[in-house]
Parts: structure tokens; C-alpha cells; sequence
């Protein structure tokens, strides 16, 4: 019998720590006892990874001090706060070779009991390859980054970068745990605070100029929909200008005709360029109470372009965003209330397309 209990107690000396980490897990009899053996192994499994998890949290966090001090004092005020939660946030880890070697059924107490086991010398070797292939994925990521820069790529370069990114999470999570369970250290030549800096140094080097063209009779030069575009693409860093006003005296056909022939000029020398064409319909006059109430709606269409290659990257077209039907007494008001609102659409809606094509998020999502 003792020899039954002793694992259960924590010491099972058929699986000496040197060799084998364990978990026991535990369930009350509930008259189905195949159910709740089997609730016993989940939890020894869970146990088990529950002891994993928490060394590899102190092993991330040990990590993430070696990251901050590759900062500058300055630096460290602005990334400090990044670089130690892209460190320290746990990817779920997956055990592999994780055995149920031994239950027990305590009659007495009425107690389903299984041991969980991993045996270190199998799965280190399983763990060091995984780091290694997980580290060429990441040297090619960063690879690509270098090329696309050079072609002027800016948004496919910051793309890989990002991908990079995520990748060395996974892979600073894949060597605490190598740590853990192997007691080995196996190194890895990337630097998560140097990606952070190379990442926010590619946001900025992503030159956008927008121009949003939008119906206002009565403010004619009124840029609501732009002032939209503007705020959400500096919110991913990027290097934002309004269009000079010799564009604004220009037909949008014929600047997208000019960019397409790779004939517009521009002082700024931006690398794309944000074109947008907006229509303001009248929907209705309303009476509510004693006011008349106005309503408009906005459709349009914001294209996304490269000017290095004269083509249109990105294309969000919608005739009638039903969104930015708003009413005011005032007609000037709801106008200028349909427009901000068909700019929260378009502005949306080109973070998704953004997304979506490229995996390119606001600085720190």
C-alpha cells in the first residue's frame, strides 16, 4: 500500500526529479467511475503544465530584465513598458510525451488518483529542434524585411516584422520552457527590444499623404473625412502629410491618372498615397415635434496607393455608408455630423483592410 501512496504524496521514486517532472491529479468519486478516473489524468495533466507554466513565468521575467537593459535611458521611458509585456505574456504551451503512468482508486476516501509524467530525456531533444526551426522562420522573416526596405516596400517590410515579432514570442516562451524542463539553456540571437525599435523605426518610415475630396455646400473646403484618415493612420505611426493645395485644385480621376503613369510630382516624397472621393446625398426632412429635422448620407471610395509602383494597393468602396445617416435641426450641422461619421467608417474600415492584407496593427495590439 505504501508503495502505492507514495506518489501521491509527492514522491514518487520510481521518477526521480533529476530525470522526470510529475503531476497527480485528483477526483472525488461521483458513481461513474471511468469519468472520473479520467477527470483524475486531466487534472495530473493540468497540474503538471500549471507547475511548468508558473517557472516559466519567473524564467520570461528574468528574460524580459536582459531585454530592458539592451535600452537607453530614453528609450526606456518610451518602450519600456512594450518590450516587458512582449517578454513576459505567456503563449500556451503544449507538452509533449506527457504520460499517465499509474492510478489509484482510494476506496476509504473515495478519491480517483493518476500520476503524470515527463520524461526530460525524451523531450528535450523534441524541444531543442523546435527552437532551432522556429529560429531559421525568424532569421527568414527578417531576411525579407531587409529586401522589401531596400525595394521601398515599407508596409510589406514592416509586415515581416511583425510576423517576426510574433514569431520571437514564441520562441523566447519555447526557450523558458526548454529551460525548465531540460535544465539546459539553449540560446537565441534575437533581441526582442531591438525588434521593438526596428518596428516603430519602419512605422515612421512609411511616408503617407492623404487627400479625402468631399461635398460640403456649405463649407466647401471642409476636410472632416481626411482629418479621420489622418488621425487613425498616425495612430500606427506612420509618417503622415496633408495633400499640398495644388492637389485640392485637381479632379481625383486625374491625380489617380497621374499616379498610375507615375507622372505626380510631390515635394514631399511620400511612398503612398491615401486618395479618397466622397458624395453627400440629401436623405430626407423630417418633422419630430415642433423641429424639422434634416438627414444625409455619405458614400464614396478610398483607394490605398504606391506611388513607388503607380498601383493601387489597398480599395474600400461603399455607395452609401448607412452608418453616417444623422439628423440635425440645423442642415450645416447634419452634414458636417454625416461626414465625421462616414470618416469613422472609412477610417475603420481601412484598419481592417490593413489587417487583414498585411497583419499591420496600432503600435502595441
Amino acid at each position: 500500500m505504501e508503495k502505492k501512496l507514495d506518489w501521491i504524496k509527492g514522491r514518487a521514486k520510481d521518477y526521480p526529479s533529476s530525470r522526470y517532472l510529475i503531476g497527480v491529479g485528483r477526483a472525488k468519486a461521483s458513481g461513474e467511475p471511468a469519468q472520473d478516473q479520467l477527470r483524475a489524468e486531466q487534472n495530473a495533466r493540468s497540474e503538471l503544465a500549471r507547475q511548468i507554466r508558473t517557472r516559466i513565468k519567473s524564467q520570461l521575467s528574468i528574460r524580459a530584465e536582459e531585454e530592458l537593459n539592451r535600452l537607453g535611458a530614453d528609450q526606456l521611458l518610451r518602450f519600456a513598458q512594450e518590450v516587458r509585456s512582449s517578454v513576459v505574456s505567456q503563449e500556451e504551451i503544449e507538452l509533449e510525451g506527457v504520460e499517465i503512468v499509474q492510478r489509484y482508486y482510494d476506496a476509504k476516501e473515495q478519491i480517483y488518483y493518476a500520476l503524470a509524467v515527463l520524461d526530460r530525456e525524451k523531450v528535450c531533444p523534441i524541444l531543442e529542434q523546435k527552437i532551432s526551426n522556429l529560429s531559421q522562420e525568424l532569421e527568414n522573416y527578417l531576411k525579407l524585411v531587409e529586401e522589401r526596405g531596400g525595394q521601398k516596400d515599407f508596409l510589406s517590410g514592416l509586415s515581416f516584422l511583425l510576423q517576426a515579432k510574433r514569431k520571437l514570442k514564441k520562441l523566447v516562451n519555447l526557450q523558458a520552457e526548454a529551460q525548465v524542463i531540460c535544465k539546459e539553456f539553449f540560446p537565441i540571437n534575437f533581441s526582442m527590444a531591438d525588434l521593438i525599435l526596428k518596428e516603430y523605426e519602419l512605422r515612421n518610415a512609411v511616408k503617407i499623404m492623404v487627400l479625402a475630396f468631399e461635398e460640403n455646400p456649405y463649407q466647401p473646403q471642409s476636410r472632416v473625412i481626411e482629418s479621420h484618415l489622418l488621425s487613425l493612420l498616425s495612430s500606427y505611426g506612420f509618417s503622415v502629410v496633408p495633400a499640398p493645395q495644388k492637389l485640392r485644385l485637381m479632379l481625383p480621376e486625374e491625380i489617380q491618372e497621374r499616379i498610375a503613369e507615375q507622372r505626380l510630382v510631390l515635394s514631399q516624397e511620400p511612398d503612398y498615397f491615401v486618395l479618397g472621393s466622397f458624395e453627400l446625398k440629401p436623405l430626407s426632412q423630417t418633422q419630430i415635434g415642433s423641429h424639422l429635422y434634416y438627414f444625409f448620407l455619405v458614400g464614396g471610395r478610398l483607394d490605398f496607393l504606391d506611388l513607388s509602383q503607380g498601383k493601387i494597393l489597398l480599395s474600400i468602396y461603399q455607395p452609401e455608408v448607412i452608418s453616417s445617416k444623422a439628423g440635425k435641426t440645423e442642415p450645416e450641422q447634419a452634414v458636417l455630423k454625416s461626414l465625421s461619421l462616414a470618416g469613422q467608417y472609412f477610417a475603420s474600415q481601412l484598419g481592417l483592410e490593413l489587417k487583414e492584407k498585411y497583419q499591420i496593427e496600432k503600435p502595441g495590439e
